[in-house]
């Protein structure tokens, strides 16, 4: 119902989210946790869309309006009051509220109550009028998404290309559901993100040294007299003032010349022979002046005849780490890929997913030490704080003085590493919303760390833990493999080992960054010989999590 999402957008914030009534409002919802029950049978009609809470400023109104007989115009002096959170207007809205509810019959214990349920509401109440107008929206982009998802995410890349980290989740989210976002391209690309036939291009204005005046001069070439050559014709063809060294060399590291065939290594290499020959051509072409054995052809010399080096391309890392320079991501591959496996293993989350825990949280993530800023403390011990990237975002990692001692060694640029610690909420300003008079606090979720491990000494432990326990005659049965600090994996587990009882022993190889012990579990837990079990648990803990010696 849309009712739902206009309900749902007024809860999902953070006063209605930490007092625990999204929780209710779902149980309610799904008829679950009793009877729904009014503080009023005259509230019936006002609450019975919300199940019997307050969720609407307008919900205030009407209640004040109906059982203590205001005006609409002090119903809303009454919102306003909540809204700002002027508790000495509420405490002379509480005499009128009662007052006028006794007058019209209601209990005075039963009106003071429902103040009280009122007064409560005003940490986390949301006007509705704003809600729907949000619900509309939300609806329209959820429609776009699901039938237009190219279009859809095309346009949003574009409208945050200025936010890299934007930017990179909503890459992250188009490669979950199969959407390909493809390097630049100057033979296709236009300036913002567009769709093409194989997902979507990268727009050549969000390349870092990249302007829109480049782009235009790109564009108007390309589409008068038809895709570059090569270099040599790009340079030719486009004004040098626009497209200049700096443009050339941003495009080049960003892959957008990739489609000539040749290395980035060759082409920034003969770069400024390619400048020196676009601007001969220009200049001769202008002055309607060709050497007597040009034949008129020398805008069609090609990169071939201009190059004068031939170079190896660079190490893939390299390349990568120019992608990044130029992108601000790495969107062809990433240096965690190769790790892929490793780092999923041992993490509980994705960093994009850290919002919305709230704080006091214990995760593990893994990803790649981008930045390090140390500090001294006044105590004169060193602490740090790093920027973890993995393949969903970024976020703030603090390690404090204890912790940086014995991770130091960590906490390097291009370190691959699994965090583990207890999330933190940190306030944040916001620009006001039109209902408020100040700023707002905002929260941040970061991440404060315990412990700190290498990929490699992930990967040995797993290599290790293979090689010893994956085929041994000592654990002869069902053998599942599962992360100590997985979320709630273990009890998610034994539901499904206790649905498939049966004869079959069951060993658990147990899995943290210090190694691997087994546990042979007791009989109580033994399963039957169901593929469906095994199923089950690929499921929850991944493909080769489990096996039968």
């Amino acid at each position: 119902r849309f009712s739902d999402v206009v309900a749902f957008l007024a809860l999902y914030r953070p006063g209605p989210l930490k007092g625990g009534v999204v929780d209710e409002f779902i149980r309610k919802r799904h008829g679950k946790g009793g009877e729904i029950v009014y503080p009023h049978p005259k509230l019936e009609p006002i609450l019975k869309e919300t199940y019997g809470f307050f969720i609407y400023q307008e919900q205030v109104m009407l209640t004040a309006n109906v059982l203590a007989g205001y005006t609409m115009a002090m119903a809303d002096s009454l919102r306003k009051a909540m809204g700002k959170k002027k508790m000495e207007v509420m405490e002379k809205h509480r005499k009128i509220f009662v007052d006028g509810a006794v007058e019209m019959g209601v209990d005075a214990k039963v009106a003071a109550d429902i103040f009280v349920t009122m007064e409560n509401f005003a940490a986390y109440g949301f006007n509705k009028s704003h809600s729907a107008a949000y619900a509309v929206v939300t609806y329209q982009t959820a429609w776009l998404k699901t039938h237009y998802r190219p279009e859809y995410m095309a346009a949003l890349l574009t409208s945050v290309m200025s936010n890299i980290e934007k930017v990179s989740f909503f890459i992250a989210e188009c490669s979950q559901s199969g959407l390909e976002v493809l390097r630049p391209d100057v033979n296709e690309s236009m300036a913002e993100f567009t769709v093409v036939p194989a997902g979507i291009r990268w727009g050549m204005a969000a390349v870092r040294n990249v302007g829109r005046g480049a782009v235009d001069c790109l564009v108007a070439a390309r589409e008068t007299e038809g895709p570059f050559q090569d270099l040599a014709d790009l340079c030719a063809r486009v004004d040098l003032r626009q497209v200049n060294k700096k443009v050339l060399e941003g495009l080049i590291k960003a892959g957008a010349m990739d489609g000539f065939g040749e290395t980035r290594a060759t082409l920034l290499a003969n770069m400024d022979c390619c400048l020196d020959h676009g601007q001969r051509v220009q200049k001769e072409a202008q002055s309607g002046q060709f050497g007597l054995f040009d034949e008129g052809d020398l805008g069609h010399t090609t990169f071939a005849d201009v190059c004068k080096l031939r170079e190896k391309e660079f190490d893939k890392r390299v390349l990568l780490d120019m992608e990044k320079e130029m992108l601000g991501i790495y969107l062809s591959d990433s240096p965690l890929s190769e790790y892929r496996e490793i780092l999923t293993r041992y993490s509980t989350h994705r960093i994009a997913d850290l919002g919305a825990l709230g704080g006091g949280v214990s995760v593990a993530v893994a990803g790649m030490v981008t930045s390090v800023r140390k500090i001294m403390t006044r105590f004169k011990t060193q602490m740090a704080f790093l920027q973890l990237e993995d393949f969903s975002g970024t976020t703030e990692v603090t390690l404090r003085p204890q912790a940086y001692e014995k991770f130091s060694h960590l906490c390097a640029d291009g370190a691959i590493v699994v965090v583990r610690g207890l999330t933190e909420v940190r306030q944040t300003r916001q620009a006001p919303d039109e209902e408020e008079d100040e700023e707002t606090p905002a929260e941040e979720v970061k991440l404060t760390a315990d412990e700190m491990f290498s990929v490699e000494k992930l990967a040995s432990n797993v290599s290790d833990s293979r090689t010893s326990t994956d085929l041994d005659s000592r654990y002869r049965g069902l053998n599942i493999r599962v992360q100590l600090f997985q979320g709630d994996s273990l009890s998610r587990l034994r539901d499904i080992l206790l649905r498939h009882r049966g004869a079959r022993e069951v060993f658990l190889h147990l899995e943290s960054p210090q190694g691997t012990t087994v546990l042979h579990l007791p009989e109580t837990f033994g399963v039957e010989d169901d593929p469906h079990l095994m199923d089950e648990v690929e499921e929850l803990l991944g493909r080769e999590t489990v096996w039968v010696n």
